[in-house]
């Protein structure tokens, strides 16, 4: 798949999962995730989803299995990663892994989210 589709199709699965349509959200995450496994976006709009749908444990656990798979877009796992500590009142968890992220400063778009929950 060309990277341009699969950019609109991420957007489109973030989208999705962010307005309620999380069965859509899920598979244009299968689809993505076919294309290419190590891809960490399908699982940020998987997470999303769950955090939508009240799920932010499920979301945690997602997003930190990507990062011990080490799936790309790290930053963003790790942003989204304390929202979904946020959510689900883990305090201490979501200063650690948000605070990694801005001393880290890789992804300005990243650091800016982290800077937003801290």
């Amino acid at each position: 798949m060309e990277r341009e589709m699969r950019s609109l199709l991420a957007e489109i699965g973030f989208m999705a999962g962010g307005h309620g349509y999380h069965e859509e959200a899920e598979k244009i995450c299968d689809g993505l995730e076919a294309d290419d496994p190590e891809d960490g976006k399908p699982v940020i709009i998987r997470a999303l989803s769950r955090m939508n749908q009240g799920q932010a444990e499920a979301a945690a656990r997602l997003l930190e299995q990507a990062l011990a798979a080490g799936k790309t877009e790290r930053p963003l796992l790790q942003a989204f990663l304390g929202m979904a500590y946020h959510l689900a009142g883990r305090s201490g968890d979501k200063h650690r892994i948000l605070e990694q992220l801005v001393d880290a400063a890789e992804d300005p778009q990243a650091v800016e989210m982290a800077r937003a929950f801290l």
